[in-house]
């Protein structure tokens, strides 16, 4: 039965409004037309109570988008273009030249319409700036961000290798590596920054770097955006992990 079919159903046996939470275990994105469920309703309910059921209806979508009752997993893809589509609004803010932390905050802030959000959560005494969770607490994906204005080696080893090794104790399928650029001529800092990601293996021998990079693959033509830039380095751990390093303009 689709969804609509179950609606009618409902309505017809006159038991819609007790059986609304039943109606939403039913609902999958995109499975109904707004207008459609609109003129369905009509026949049984006054305007008020169409809007407030549609609205019901929306919000328990949002809720069951964000606790991804349907897969166990989650569209990374739909993700990634998420937080691309963030940075492009903070990156039009005025005020764009800020702190690492207030960056990461605007990003948390607007991937919170869609996703279930924990900012700086505490992992020993470090904080990790974004998480990314299921409607049951397990971690789906971690976003680390950096202020790059130059080539700092020391400091962006220090963001990925804790990224890898002290905050995903899992191995999660993807995790993001957030660059903000500080720096007018950002495709010299991108250039320099991936040719620095092969250093990675051999770069501190006090604090090595166990999850070896296998493998890049860069992505920047796939997202058609000026002064972004994206790249995915794979790394071996107990099967291949993706760390999705993006990079974007903030003055």
């Amino acid at each position: 039965m689709d969804f609509i079919s179950f609606i009618d159903s409902g309505l017809q046996k006159k038991i819609f409004k007790q059986n609304i939470n039943e109606i939403t275990k039913n609902i999958k994105d995109n499975l109904f037309d707004n207008t459609k469920l609109y003129t369905l309703l009509k026949t049984y309910y006054t305007e008020v109570d169409v809007k407030k059921i549609i609205d019901r209806l929306n919000s328990a979508i949002l809720f069951l988008r964000k606790s991804n009752i349907y897969d166990a997993g989650i569209d990374f893809n739909e993700l990634t273009t998420s937080i691309i589509d963030c940075l492009v609004k903070m990156s039009k803010r005025i005020e764009s030249r800020s702190p690492e932390n207030i960056h990461n905050d605007s990003l948390s802030d607007c991937l919170e319409n869609n996703y279930i959000i924990d900012s700086q959560s505490r992992v020993g005494n470090k904080l990790m700036d974004i998480e990314i969770k299921k409607q049951n607490g397990a971690t789906i994906s971690i976003i680390e961000g950096l202020i790059l204005s130059g080539l700092k080696r020391e400091y962006i080893y220090e963001h990925i290798h804790k990224l890898l090794h002290k905050y995903d104790k899992v191995g999660n399928h993807i995790n993001f590596i957030i660059i903000y650029a500080e720096k007018e001529n950002i495709k010299e800092l991108w250039n320099k920054y991936i040719s620095f990601l092969d250093e990675l293996n051999d770069f501190d021998k006090k604090e090595p770097f166990n999850y070896k990079l296998t493998n890049k693959k860069e992505h920047t033509d796939e997202i058609n955006k000026d002064e972004i830039f994206f790249i995915e380095t794979i790394h071996k751990r107990n099967s291949d992990v993706s760390l999705y390093h993006i990079m974007i303009k903030m003055i």
